[in-house]
């Protein structure tokens, strides 16, 4: 629940705000989910009770709701706590993991890991990784070989715009999953230079509007 995810999103629009010639304005919302934990529908396994405040089952009918109202400027991504909690360990050996087939469904652009994906060691986060059909994003967690776990970034296009996004986990990770790391080399989450264009993670479902104007 610490790292944070970032959005290079904003940098993006601002470098492509002044194309001259254009007159025209392109709209981007950016729909942003993070700790699921296993909520693939509104219902808590461990009390057997219904819980709404939050499942994969939910952010399915509002992503659809606000695609529908721009459906060639939006964006979507999790910044993880996706498999751990709410039985969602009983699936982590199975072919497809519900939870990620839910997030293809929902057609996700990335996901960041988080903290929670280590709890359960590296091979069967590689093959929970596989599954997804977006980007996997973790820029800071590197193998024994020194290549990066994940991506460090993805490039999204949405009609003619570019749109970086950045994704990394807490470093904290070292501390709380020492046994799974072991040989892995975490670094911070970030330069100093990139501090100031950080995104905290925050709403568990959070849709964020963007104009873009190209007005020269």
């Amino acid at each position: 629940m610490l790292k944070k995810l970032f959005l290079a999103a904003a940098l993006a629009l601002l470098a492509m705000s002044f194309v001259a010639g254009q007159a025209d304005h392109i709209s981007l919302q950016v729909i942003a989910t993070s700790d699921s934990h296993g909520r693939f529908l509104p219902y808590d396994y461990a009390i057997n009770s219904p819980n709404t405040m939050g499942s994969l089952a939910q952010i399915a009918t509002a992503v659809n709701q606000f695609r529908s109202e721009n459906p060639d400027g939006t964006i979507v991504v999790d910044a993880g706590d996706i498999i751990q909690d709410n039985s969602a360990s009983l699936f982590l050996n199975d072919e497809v993991n519900p939870m990620v087939l839910a997030m293809n469904q929902i057609g996700y652009d990335t996901i960041t890991l988080g903290n929670h994906e280590f709890n359960y060691g590296i091979p069967t986060l590689k093959k929970i990784m596989k599954q997804f059909k977006g980007t996997v994003l973790c820029g800071n967690v590197y193998e024994t070989n020194g290549t990066r776990l994940a991506a460090p970034y993805a490039i999204v296009e949405r009609d003619g715009i570019k749109i970086g996004i950045i994704g990394m986990v807490t470093p904290n990770i070292t501390r709380w999953d020492s046994a799974n790391l072991a040989g892995y080399k975490v670094t911070k989450n970030y330069p100093s230079k990139m501090s100031n264009s950080s995104t905290e993670r925050s709403a568990f479902v959070e849709r964020k509007r963007t104009t873009s104007s190209r007005d020269a």
